[in-house]
């Protein structure tokens, strides 16, 4: 038993100074077998048992050697150690719309990744379908508190769902839910729309089968299907168009209607992208509650408005904005240019809005995050003579490289501009085009 716990306990990749491990003399390669009684898995049971005033951890030394450690300390002192990275947990689905079937070579290689770890979900907020987790695996969450989850559920009929995943797995989605629910866990899950599949009839009884979790399942995204140009092989789908998307925002916004006079809120929210498709009106701040599904590209158009018209009612519009030039995707495209048009009227012909198309991906993605600096560099080299050009910083990740794994530098030097990168806030770009 102690070789297992040896050989499987995470090793230790960082110490922090003047932290309680450095007085102990602990070092970085020593691996910690467990905390209380409880093995360490990975960094989920260390935050778990961190803040508590007595902790009783057993260490691994380097040369192998076991070592006992009783730590006294404030509740919210902090251990201040990172442990080595968990192995992610592969999907086990083919999903007939799985974005990472349909992307070409030669991008980020963590692009290439089925993500399918409760863990990322808890952590970064990545949606998982939980189709193949393990009763164990359940336990834990609920022991460890882990939560939120993030939980793509597309439907509650199973019969849908396995067609969906292309896959019959062997986790009930229902089952799931009550198991999480009842542990305390909050959920907020997401609802990708095939149309022909899981809208219509199918949509209406997912939802008002998971209206029964509430307020655990705190909040619904309903999101449109992406497909890209690169679908050789993959099973036909239908894309959302706008008669497709007019019929959903009705059919949901009937739902929200209900939800304020059941719950108070609108608990189920629809991606911007049906708004745009629909010809509709995005609706009012109020109605996204606290947002809880911003990441999904729910009311991210909402909160630009917002943002860019706060901006204006607390500063002056300058008398002749200077020749700017903004890079979007070709879907936001057209509100930027209506909020230019309107703040400066006549005056807004010096503001060149940049829709760069997405070669990389196809026309059907065209959403600013997913533009790649080839395309970015390409396009504005042939269409736009400003040297500095304002690109949304969405485009790159957290370690500054685009999907295409370019860098700000190496897209300055492809396209031989400049350019300028600025959070994709409507407070950001207002006043960049102000100063």
């Amino acid at each position: 038993m102690a070789k297992s716990l040896h050989r499987n306990a995470p090793r230790i990749v960082s110490i922090a100074p003047h932290s309680i491990p450095q007085e102990l003399g602990w070092e970085v390669g020593d691996r910690i077998c467990s905390i209380n009684g409880t093995a360490v898995i990975d960094i989920l049971d260390v935050l778990f048992h961190e803040d508590e005033s007595e902790l009783e951890i057993a260490l691994i030394r380097q040369g192998g050697e076991r070592e006992h450690f009783i730590i006294e300390k404030e509740e919210a002192e902090t251990l201040d150690i990172d442990l080595e990275p968990f192995p992610i947990t592969s999907c086990q689905n083919n999903c007939l719309f799985c974005f990472v079937h349909q992307q070409p070579k030669g991008l980020r290689k963590s692009l290439y990744v089925k993500d399918e770890d409760y863990r990322y979900s808890f952590l970064y907020g990545t949606y998982v379908t939980l189709s193949h987790i393990t009763s164990s695996e359940i336990e834990r969450i609920i022991k460890l508190r882990l939560s939120p989850l993030y939980i793509s559920i597309h439907a509650t009929d199973e019969a849908v769902r396995s067609r969906l995943f292309h896959n019959k797995p062997p986790n009930r989605i229902m089952t799931v839910l009550k198991q999480l629910t009842q542990g305390g866990i909050t959920i907020h899950g997401q609802i990708v729309i095939c149309p022909g599949i899981n809208d219509g009839d199918i949509l209406f009884r997912t939802v008002q089968d998971l209206k029964a979790y509430f307020p655990l399942l705190a909040s619904i995204a309903v999101v449109p299907v992406g497909l890209t140009r690169h679908r050789r092989g993959l099973p036909v789908l239908q894309r959302v168009n706008k008669t497709i998307a007019t019929q959903v925002v009705a059919e949901i916004k009937s739902v929200q209607n209900l939800c304020l006079q059941e719950f108070g809120e609108a608990w189920i929210y629809l991606a911007d992208e049906f708004y745009i498709l629909a010809g509709i009106p995005f609706p009012e701040h109020e109605h996204y509650g606290e947002f809880p599904q911003f990441e999904n590209g729910v009311g991210m158009a909402r909160q630009f408005i917002d943002q860019w018209l706060q901006f204006w009612s607390l500063n002056k519009t300058p008398e002749v904005p200077k020749k700017s030039a903004l890079v979007t995707g070709t879907l936001f495209a057209p509100i930027i240019k209506n909020l230019v048009k309107q703040r400066f009227r006549e005056k807004a012909a010096n503001i060149k809005i940049v829709p760069v198309p997405n070669r990389l991906f196809g026309p059907s993605v065209s959403v600013t995050g997913l533009l790649c600096g080839h395309d970015v560099a390409a396009y504005c080299e042939k269409n736009v003579s400003q040297d500095d050009i304002l690109l949304p910083d969405i485009c790159f990740n957290a370690d500054g490289v685009t999907l295409d794994d370019l860098n700000p530098e190496q897209v300055n030097t492809l396209a031989h501009r400049n350019f300028l990168l600025t959070p994709a806030t409507g407070e950001s770009l207002a006043d960049a085009l102000a100063n």
